[in-house]
């Protein structure tokens, strides 16, 4: 929870945006990098994170733009896919979590090595990403990706 903590902080920080960006806090106290994406109607974002206080761990968020509901915390785990031009990365361990009343999932830092090859593999998406969950389908695109992912993950090395 500590560490959503400063996803927090860089979500309130960023407004939703139509193409891919790249966000970034280097202060004394906490260096974080931060990839976000809205989905063409702009009331889903994808987001991809990591700070200094874990190097090299990074975290996959969905805020939803679903209203968090009594219980989501206690949920069991919620298992993500993500595909990526036909390719599929299936039963991501995810969980729920809640930023200001929205439902948001979680793909936590132990899914870290299976989100590094889907963050590889989408350098080369030439389709929209697809992230399932719960019954659910997303659709983010692709410009500017590979620039965006590439300094995400070169800032996040450099945590």
């Amino acid at each position: 929870m500590h560490r959503l903590m400063w996803v927090y902080a860089a979500v309130l920080a960023t407004s939703p945006v139509a193409a891919r960006e790249l966000d970034s806090s280097d202060t004394k106290k906490a260096r974080s990098y931060t990839a976000f994406q809205t989905d063409k109607t702009g009331g889903v974002e994808l987001q991809f994170f990591c700070d200094h206080n874990y190097p090299g761990d990074i975290q996959m968020l969905v805020f939803t733009d679903v209203d968090a509901e009594e219980g989501d915390k206690e949920r069991p785990s919620s298992a993500v896919s993500i595909v990526v031009n036909g390719t599929s990365f299936d039963d991501l361990n995810g969980y729920y979590d809640a930023v200001e009343g929205e439902r948001i999932v979680v793909v936590d830092t132990l899914e870290e090595s299976r989100l590094r090859q889907v963050l590889a593999t989408a350098r080369g998406a030439t389709q929209p990403l697809q992230i399932l969950y719960d019954g659910r389908s997303q659709r983010f695109g692709i410009d500017g990706i590979v620039e965006t992912l590439d300094s995400f993950v070169g800032g996040c090395e450099r945590s």
